[in-house]
């Protein structure tokens, strides 16, 4: 069961969000998740490995989450609008002055490295606060799309449970997920 393959429609857009961080593409993924949800398949073995396919889709997507969010993140540290530029007192320039016209090249390359740092810290919290109100939404889809893939599909309690319990995400996730889909 832990060697389930996911669906290339949403391994596509994993591995897109995979390499250029593109939170749109993981949303893509969540969102071709629950496109079959509702599905009946009329022959069992198949329906029953399309319900595992639909399990290790869902284990795909939220370990992604496992590993980009961090739960310790302080949204109470945003970045600023605009870096002060570095200076002795009396030779610090406004802040969000272009570089160009700080004069001093030791001065000018700390403030670009601070501009440089800031934009860093800006798009960090930009994607954590998009990646954490879409974990949210993802957690609520697994767990109605996985209690479908046992009512629509057939897909035993017993086996998404133990499919659950071999992934690699949050154990919150988890059970929220157990929760949802119910005991067996």
């Amino acid at each position: 069961m832990s060697g389930t393959p996911i669906d290339p429609a949403i391994a596509k857009p994993l591995a897109r969000y995979d390499s250029k961080q593109d939170v749109g593409a993981l949303r893509a993924a969540i969102d071709a998740a629950g496109l079959r949800d509702g599905s009946v398949i009329g022959e069992p073995e198949v329906a029953l490995t399309v319900a595992r396919v639909r399990v290790a889709d869902w284990v795909a997507i939220l370990s992604r989450f496992k590993r980009d969010v961090d739960p310790n993140f302080d949204f109470s540290r945003k970045p600023t609008t605009k870096v002060q530029p570095p200076g002795p007192l009396g030779l610090q320039y406004m802040p969000g002055i272009p570089p160009a016209q700080v004069k001093d090249p030791a001065t000018r390359k700390a403030y670009e490295a601070a501009i440089a740092e800031n934009d860093r810290r800006i798009a960090l919290f930009a994607s954590m606060r998009e990646l954490m109100a879409l974990h949210e939404a993802a957690v609520d889809r697994a767990g109605a799309s996985l209690r479908d893939a046992h009512h629509s599909l057939g897909l035993p309690v017993a086996d998404i449970q133990a499919m659950l319990a071999a992934a690699d995400i949050t154990s919150a996730d988890r059970d929220a997920v157990r929760q949802a889909v119910g005991s067996p």
